[in-house]
């Protein structure tokens, strides 16, 4: 069985999917990340196509991660690995399993999104959910979503990893509040908002207070109550208020 070679681009465009996932990476790396976003089209295509397959497996692994440490750097050697057989012949193999359980998984998609069966909540087809975070905030997901949970002393953080959900933030004056997706976060600067991924572009608005959003490549946007901004890794644009935008699926609209 053959392998296609990785090309330099993808092969950097996955080391920094993996450093920034990594939640290790310094403010100084992030700003040669945006460099290097900036530096070439051909660097952010290779981005959005690397963050597009990878984004849900990694989220996974960074679960595995908090349990037991190291499994982030060791799926970073195995896939710049290239020129390794035996390495080619691993993730050949995990690749056919894969395609193999795709009949079966497919039927289990129609009811739970498959990339939400390892998230810490999720909700199937016509379910919605709304749970108490620890720190008291409430976290409602709209149907066929999923969500990672990350709260620690400087922090707290909710990874979206599809589908849509609304927060009331419990005030933390210590500890800031943030739901990140795969083009950028957003910061509560209030208590309530509204976040929606995507497949191509994540979408926030604001219900009460405001947020920050930030993406990937560094550009940024204040929105207050009312408003409301879509968001690729490099781009925002903001919304008119539309249906869309609006959260009317809490009404069971």
């Amino acid at each position: 069985m053959s392998t296609a070679k990785v090309d330099p681009t993808t092969r950097a465009a996955i080391d920094w999917m993996l450093r920034l996932e990594s939640g290790q990476a310094c403010p100084s790396e992030r700003q040669v990340f945006k460099a290097w976003l900036a530096e070439n089209p051909a660097h952010l295509a290779a981005w959005q196509r690397v963050a597009g397959v990878l984004k849900a497996p990694v989220a996974d692994l960074q679960s595995v991660e908090r349990r037991s440490p190291g499994q982030l750097q060791a799926v970073r050697r195995a896939l710049l690995a290239g020129t390794s057989p035996s390495g080619k012949k691993t993730l050949q193999g995990g690749l056919l399993l894969l395609l193999l359980g795709l009949g079966a998984a497919g039927l289990v998609d129609r009811v739970t999104p498959l990339t939400g069966l390892t998230a810490d909540y999720q909700t199937a087809t016509g379910e919605r959910k709304t749970v108490e975070l620890a720190d008291g905030s409430l976290l409602t997901l709209n149907a066929r979503s999923a969500v990672d949970i990350d709260f620690n002393g400087d922090q707290r953080r909710v990874h979206l990893r599809e589908g849509e959900l609304q927060v009331d933030v419990a005030a933390d004056a210590q500890r800031p509040f943030v739901v990140s997706t795969a083009q950028g976060q957003v910061q509560a600067l209030g208590t309530r908002f509204m976040v929606r991924q995507g497949s191509t572009e994540s979408l926030a608005s604001v219900q009460q207070h405001s947020v920050q959003l930030h993406t990937l490549g560094g550009q940024q946007l204040h929105l207050e109550t009312g408003r409301a901004a879509s968001f690729t890794a490099t781009r925002i644009d903001p919304q008119t208020p539309t249906s869309r935008s609006q959260p009317d699926w809490l009404a069971g609209r």
